[in-house]
């Protein structure tokens, strides 16, 4: 069973690693729309391979919105308060990046990698849920984001640094009671660097974070608590374009760990608190077919990949708990088609999945073998406004063909799941 090492992680961040998009709210709607392939080049590389920010220079780019959960059932829940902005200026020698968003997700390389599905381990990028038994859980990161890009003779080299937090605290004063206080609050720091030049992208990050969550003056005392986590994650990624045969291609890997440590509280009488010791791998290849013409009025791209990921949840004084599974294979193809100032687009990613987990306690071991298919597909559309203002627009796919509601909609039922607008007054790229 998978359910105890999920507890555990989620109780302190440990799901994964802002890409950010599918990773859609973190990659910005038009690489949404592209069902996060990285193949196709995209100003939201900048949060993953940060040199990119000398290509991507002088704009601005609001996100507004997003898709809080995509794994089912429960695909497609809006959440309008998620969003991002961030400022890029600078030379063909140097760029500065400065940003700040809100959303539920941490790291640039793990969640540009892997997102766009729900990867066990490594799905859309670390959610950070610090709830606690009390029921309390504060929605998603606040963000302040900075990034350098400086030009060498022939590539770039750029860094990042990220700071999280999320926090909520909620006290009540009942007549004749002592005061109840609930607090729950997480913290991130993220470092990034990247290296590239015309062909290859390489980058590399390494995250810490902590969580608490605790409760005082409960009218039982015994149900009073204290909970910490820590995490620390470390992930590598590159992008290769190379020529053979005719055609360009593209390569790309990634690898991806995660250790930590989160209290669990079990109010079974007597109440207690138990540690767990976590531990997660991941690591993924893929290789496939990219066309597009001059000036790139049109581009498709596609991608076979393979995959491996592995948890461990060690309770104290409770067994052990494992999860492995392997992807074999992925794919994922996209297009993306320019007509005067509309673009529109689309995307589709599937995978098949063979899994095993293994439960141990005091009373013997469990074991669970599953095999799953997941399949997807995403769509969107963005219109130029003069020389110098774009829109972009990912749809929430579900309504595209169930019917919308663009204005008033109740959760899950928008027209659109991200929307972005980027004023560009220069940089080289789209």
């Amino acid at each position: 069973m998978k359910s105890p090492l999920w507890r555990a992680l989620a109780l302190i961040a440990m799901s994964i690693l802002i890409p950010l998009l599918m990773l859609e709210d973190a990659q910005a709607a038009r690489r949404s729309g592209l069902a996060g392939n990285l193949q196709i080049t995209d100003p939201d590389d900048v949060f993953i391979f940060p040199h990119h920010n000398i290509r991507y220079r002088d704009r601005m780019t609001i996100d507004m919105g997003g898709l809080d959960d995509y794994t089912p059932p429960d695909k497609g829940i809006f959440n309008s308060q998620s969003g991002s902005a961030h400022l890029i200026f600078g030379s063909e020698s140097w760029a500065l990046n400065m940003a700040a968003s809100r959303h539920d997700f941490l790291t640039g390389v793990a969640s540009g990698f892997w997102g766009g599905n729900d990867r066990g381990l490594f799905g859309l990028s670390i959610p950070v849920d610090v709830e606690g038994p009390s029921g309390l859980d504060p929605f998603g990161m606040n963000w302040i984001d900075v990034g350098l890009a400086k030009a060498l003779a022939s590539s770039e080299l750029g860094v990042r640094v990220g700071i999280g937090r999320d926090a909520d605290t909620e006290t009540t004063s009942p007549a004749g009671a002592p005061e109840n206080e609930l607090d729950a609050y997480a913290r991130v720091i993220h470092l990034q660097a990247s290296w590239g030049n015309s062909s290859l992208d390489v980058a590399g990050e390494i995250a810490f974070g902590k969580s608490s969550s605790s409760e005082t003056g409960d009218p039982v005392p015994a149900n009073d608590f204290e909970l910490e986590g820590s995490f620390t994650e470390f992930a590598f990624g590159l992008r290769k374009y190379l020529n053979w045969g005719g055609y360009e291609w593209s390569v790309i890997g990634a690898f991806a760990s995660l250790s930590g440590d989160a209290d669990d509280f079990n109010p079974a009488p007597p109440p207690d608190i138990v540690n767990d010791e976590l531990s997660g791998t991941a690591w993924m290849v893929g290789f496939g077919p990219c066309w597009r013409n001059a000036p790139e009025t049109w581009q498709v791209a596609a991608q076979i990949w393979v995959g491996s990921e592995s948890g461990k949840d060690n309770p104290s004084g409770d067994g052990e708990s494992t999860f492995r599974s392997l992807t074999l294979p992925g794919f994922i193809g996209s297009m993306e088609y320019v007509h005067g100032r509309w673009a529109i687009r689309g995307g589709a990613r599937s995978y098949y999945d063979f899994e095993r987990s293994e439960d141990e306690d005091l009373t013997g071991s469990f074991e669970e073998k599953d095999r799953s298919y997941f399949f997807t597909w995403t769509a969107g559309a963005s219109v130029a406004i003069g020389d110098n203002f774009l829109i972009d627009m990912a749809f929430n796919e579900s309504k595209i063909l169930d019917g919308p509601a663009a204005i008033g909609a109740q959760n899950g039922t928008q027209l659109f799941a991200i929307v972005s607008a980027t004023l560009n007054w220069g940089g080289t790229g789209e």
